[in-house]
């Protein structure tokens, strides 16, 4: 047997080679026409990459185009499929704010795993909350859930003003959740105000007024706001079932704790805890296969619940290599902590890394 020590060089020559014949048409055996322009490509290149491609899938069926070598892809751009085979034959994938969707809607139809999470990590990477509510509606109509999954996530964590642009019904779906990162129930009040004013005069979103009241945990706002609020809205002070609402929450409020019923829930940011932070090593896999494993080093202790919640380890984020020096948390909850590691020169660098408060979950609970 023959050992090959250097796999890396002997891949790379197989993939200069096949894009080499690709550019020759050397034993291309299909084509690929997206707008009108020929692709000629590999089919195993192509079943390597994409199940859309394979051979049970396509290139074995009846159909008259691929029994002519040919194969017409609707609905994808050309500049996208060439970058996607740019992908599968150089290992090549540059991405831009001008390309990225097109290449990932391109590569979620196509099902090119590969492509489509390159795709979704630049996309993620660059999420703000300028885009996050675009990003989540065009991936949810894409069918990327993965994606529109995190693009909800991040709006629960930044409630900002671009919500008020959502429909009735995403709003009304996102008000309903237990994870928005507010202090106070009033800003969901004044925020389905605020919505419900900008339309004023439409009579459709004046309907929905009652559908994202019963989204608001009214028994949460303060007495106070709430009869200013009703007293300022025209929509709530006619609309019977509104009325209603907010006099039952009021009259809920006047109650003793003991014959009151139960409160709603408490939505994520309006709970504080304080912990205790412990920063320490990690395991091969960056997460604790078992209690006691070096990635437990890593946990933040809640000493009046006492519960220890896990964060993976920042040394995940290089390798697992390197020493945590120091730690801090900022006002707004993120943890930084610097990293001391070395190279293979024996080169030391210091670097800092940030681990957002969100990436928290409970591990397990103490006795």
């Amino acid at each position: 047997y023959i050992c090959l020590t250097k796999g890396e060089k002997h891949g790379s020559l197989l993939l200069k080679q096949l894009e080499r014949m690709r550019a020759a048409e050397e034993l291309t055996d299909v084509v690929l026409l997206a707008e009108g322009i020929p692709f000629h490509c590999h089919k195993v290149v192509l079943s390597a990459f994409s199940p859309y491609f394979q051979v049970k899938a396509m290139f074995t069926c009846s159909l008259k185009e691929t029994r002519e070598g040919e194969v017409p892809l609707r609905d994808i751009p050309a500049q996208s499929l060439e970058l996607l085979l740019d992908y599968m034959y150089r290992a090549e994938l540059p991405l831009s704010n001008n390309n990225i969707q097109a290449v990932a809607a391109a590569a979620f139809l196509l099902h090119i795993d590969g492509a489509f999470r390159l795709c979704q990590s630049h996309m993620e990477a660059r999420m703000d909350t300028s885009n996050c509510i675009g990003l989540y509606h065009w991936a949810r109509d894409l069918g990327a859930t993965d994606l529109a999954d995190g693009a909800l996530k991040y709006l629960y964590q930044h409630f900002e003003e671009e919500v008020l642009e959502l429909d009735a019904q995403s709003l009304g779906d996102l008000l309903g959740s237990d994870d928005l990162n507010i202090s106070q129930e009033e800003a969901v009040l004044e925020l389905v105000l605020r919505w419900v004013e900008r339309r004023r005069g439409d009579s459709q979103s004046e309907a929905q007024a009652v559908q994202l009241l019963r989204r608001v945990r009214l028994e949460l706002v303060d007495p106070g706001f709430l009869r200013k609020a009703r007293r300022r809205n025209p929509v709530l002070l006619r609309d019977a079932e509104c009325f209603g609402m907010i006099d039952a929450a009021l009259h809920t409020s006047g109650l003793c704790e003991t014959s009151a019923p139960p409160r709603p829930a408490l939505r994520y940011g309006m709970e504080t805890t304080d912990l205790l932070l412990c920063l320490g090593g990690i395991n091969k896999e960056g997460v604790p296969v078992r209690r006691g494993g070096v990635a437990d080093l890593s946990f933040c202790f809640d000493a009046h619940g006492r519960k220890i919640y896990y964060i993976p380890s920042p040394l995940k984020a290089c390798g697992g290599m390197g020493q945590i020096t120091a730690g801090a948390v900022t006002r707004d909850n993120n943890i930084v902590v610097t990293i001391e590691a070395e190279d293979q020169q024996r080169i030391k660098r210091v670097d800092l890394y940030r681990c957002p408060h969100d990436c928290c979950f409970v591990l397990y609970v103490s006795q």
